[in-house]
């Protein structure tokens, strides 16, 4: 599986468990993405991006999106979209 970086998380909201990112590159409900830092490594499919509150399906270049994550993140943490060979 090919992995491109699209982004990087900007902050981690604990309580509701999002991460916010700041994409290079479009996202897509549907996507599979993995998050990579220092001692990070998940995993997820994207369910429902959310721009300013609004589930859009999609967010574009230079867009902060929110994400529901599994997992704890950290600020820095590279995103990476996952694409299947061939």
């Amino acid at each position: 599986m090919e992995e491109v970086l699209i982004g990087n998380v900007s902050h981690y909201l604990a309580r509701q468990d999002i991460a916010v990112m700041m994409l290079r590159s479009p996202l897509h409900g549907g996507d599979r993405i993995h998050i990579v830092g220092q001692i990070t490594d998940i995993e997820l499919t994207v369910e429902s991006p959310e721009v300013d509150t609004h589930h859009m399906g999609f967010g574009h270049t230079g867009y902060q999106v929110a994400v529901k994550v599994g997992g704890w993140v950290r600020e820095g943490d590279r995103v990476y979209l996952q694409k299947e060979n061939g």
